[in-house]
């Protein structure tokens, strides 16, 4: 025999809280520091239409506690700017899994480029990751497939740009602003 499955709801709740924290006190190093956690709740509820009716619900939760320092160095007309941003996952209920992922980071910015005023250069080199998001793991009513194994995506990005600013009227508009950046990546695991 089938049966049918009609689901009828979905509820997704969450809860964040984040602090940031600048330091100033290294001058000229100029650090800042951003640390939160936020909640995940994750309520999908099925009716089952195959015999008596009944409900079938599952609830499942998502903590993340990010955490990210980054600094600026300036160095005459370059700034430096490493970065590292971290996150804790922590999934609980149809799927228990943990994460703990460090992006690594590194930008270099040039003021005054070759000599012209207002040009900037700017380049980022670093490790980005994303975890799977609660709808991706427990699907929806919606069409997105249940994906239980799932693990975090994986890239390698650089960035190198120009960027050119003119202000007009003294300093009370900022008039125009042009810019052109160049960006690659290489990415694993894939979440489609």
């Amino acid at each position: 025999s089938l049966s049918a499955h009609n689901s009828n709801e979905s509820l997704d709740r969450s809860v964040a809280l984040r602090t940031q924290i600048q330091w100033y006190q290294f001058y000229p190093l100029r650090l800042e520091q951003t640390l939160g956690g936020n909640f995940e709740s994750y309520h999908l509820q099925s009716l089952d239409d195959s015999s008596d009716v009944q409900n079938k619900t599952a609830q499942n939760q998502r903590w993340d506690f990010p955490v990210s320092t980054a600094g600026s160095v300036p160095l005459g007309e370059w700034e430096i700017k490493p970065a590292i941003v971290a996150h804790a996952f922590f999934y609980q209920g149809k799927v228990e899994n943990r994460y703990f992922l460090a992006s690594p980071r590194i930008g270099f910015s040039l003021d005054n480029m070759g000599g012209i005023k207002n040009l900037r250069m700017e380049s980022t080199l670093g490790k980005f990751y994303r975890a799977p998001s609660m709808m991706e793991i427990n699907g929806t009513p919606f069409g997105i497939s249940a994906a239980s194994g799932l693990s975090p995506e994986k890239a390698d990005k650089g960035s190198i740009g120009l960027g050119w600013t003119r202000s007009f009227l003294g300093s009370w508009i900022s008039g125009l602003k042009v810019s052109y950046i160049f960006s690659i990546a290489s990415s694993k695991n894939l979440i489609t």
